[in-house]
């Protein structure tokens, strides 16, 4: 579990420079967890019987306050050539839980039970902020812009398998197996960049851009939004041929361009279902994977041989995947 904080900020002080002022908070925090478990019972004789069971369970947190900002001003204010605050995150979690069970028998009378659960929980809440706040006296750039940028792009990628097998070889046979995976991935992470309760004076532009999207890939070069926005064959084209210079090649059937919000984001979808979303982040078109990628897998394998058989097996796949964005994109004055 990550459970912390990356701050960069000035507070209630008075600042003078003549060059720029730069607070850059950055969370690269990585949560790789692998947990398997696996179990193997043979039984033999007159009476056989084997049980075998297996389990396994990961359970991953990334909590993380990410900020740069100025809260409070001194008694002068602040005064810089130009002002730039940056807040991002990109954490991540892998994780990979499996558990497989194996039970056989043999003999006159024979039954064989196994069980595999495999459970994965994963949660990222995180917060990410550049502001500025409670500058009464002013932040002033007398040179150059003033520029606040928040960026979220955390990722989970979760796969989840169980696999049960029992077999029994005998003259009254019984054979159960039961599979079961569980997993739960929740995104709820906030980003925020806007101004509060200041007073603001800048020479140049004032810029406030929040993004909250899956991890970045590459920016597109030569495409506008507009051109994003016809989906025309032309862009399409264009499209390919960049994922392909990029190492990210498209699967060569029908590609599926959707507006999501117009001159913002787009969805882009290959013929093997690949899901990729195009951000307009201050003009710069970049490309990013989904926020949680979850495979969830389960085998259950019942074998009874005998004069008398009676074999069954259950297998239950189950996946929950929630994205909860408190703010999506949210700049404010």
């Amino acid at each position: 579990d990550v459970c912390s904080s990356d701050l960069a900020f000035v507070q209630d002080s008075t600042v003078s420079v003549t060059r720029n002022l730069q607070l850059s908070a950055t969370a690269t925090q990585t949560v790789d967890a692998t947990v398997v478990a696996a179990s193997a019972a043979f039984a033999g004789g007159a009476n056989g019987l084997g049980l075998s069971g297996a389990g396994a369970k990961t359970v991953s947190y990334v909590t993380m306050y990410v900020k740069a900002y100025l809260d409070g001003d001194g008694a002068s204010g602040i005064s810089a050539g130009s002002i730039s605050l940056t807040a991002s995150d990109t954490s991540t979690i892998d994780a990979l839980t499996g558990a497989i069970s194996i039970a056989g028998s043999y003999g006159g009378n024979g039954a064989s039970l196994s069980i595999a659960v495999a459970l994965a929980l994963n949660v990222v809440g995180n917060d990410v902020e550049a502001f500025v706040a409670n500058a009464d006296q002013g932040v002033t750039t007398t040179t150059g812009d003033l520029t606040l940028t928040a960026t979220e792009q955390a990722r989970i990628r979760s796969t989840t398998a169980a696999a049960a097998i029992a077999a029994s070889v005998s003259s009254n046979a019984a054979s159960l197996s039961g599979a079961g995976a569980d997993a739960t991935n929740v995104v709820f992470t906030k980003s925020n960049a806007y101004i509060s309760s200041s007073t603001i004076r800048a020479l140049g532009a004032v810029t406030l851009t929040s993004t909250n999207s899956g991890p970045a890939l590459f920016n597109l070069t030569g495409l506008t939004p507009t051109n994003l926005n016809d989906g025309a064959s032309a862009t399409l084209t264009a499209l390919r041929t960049q994922f392909a210079s990029n190492g990210s090649d498209l699967d060569s059937g029908t590609l599926a361009l959707s507006t999501l919000k117009t001159d913002q984001a787009w969805k882009l979808v290959d013929a093997d279902r690949v899901i990729y979303f195009i951000t307009n982040v201050g003009g710069t078109l970049v490309v990013s994977r989904p926020v949680i990628i979850a495979s969830v897998q389960t085998a259950a394998i019942s074998a009874s041989l005998g004069a008398n058989g009676v074999g069954m097996s259950i297998g239950a796949s189950i996946s929950q995947n929630l994205i909860g964005y408190s703010q999506i994109g949210r700049a404010h004055v």
